[in-house]
């Protein structure tokens, strides 16, 4: 469990996982340089110098796109589904 500023204050079993304890201060959070999102999906880097969200994705957004930004109607298949069978 977490505070709002990122410092861990608890963890669920911690005296049956860690009888011996440890040090709560040395777990917090990580602050992330680097935050964006994508067709609702949020994406963070730690390296601050990553390139863009939109660079580092480049032309996968078009398979994101197809996940994330269906219609209402959903997707349509056109053509009927093929079952390919390869013998080794």
């Amino acid at each position: 469990v977490y505070s709002n500023t990122g410092e861990l204050v608890g963890v669920p079993a911690m005296t049956e996982a860690y009888p011996g304890g440890f040090d709560k201060s040395q777990w917090g959070l990580r602050h992330i340089p680097h935050v964006d999102s994508y067709a609702g999906f949020i994406f963070g880097s730690v390296d601050p110098k990553a390139p863009s969200l939109t660079d580092y994705l480049g032309d996968t957004t078009f398979y994101l796109d197809l996940i994330a930004k269906k219609t209402a109607g959903g997707l349509e298949v056109i053509g009927a589904p093929h079952r390919w069978v390869m013998s080794a």
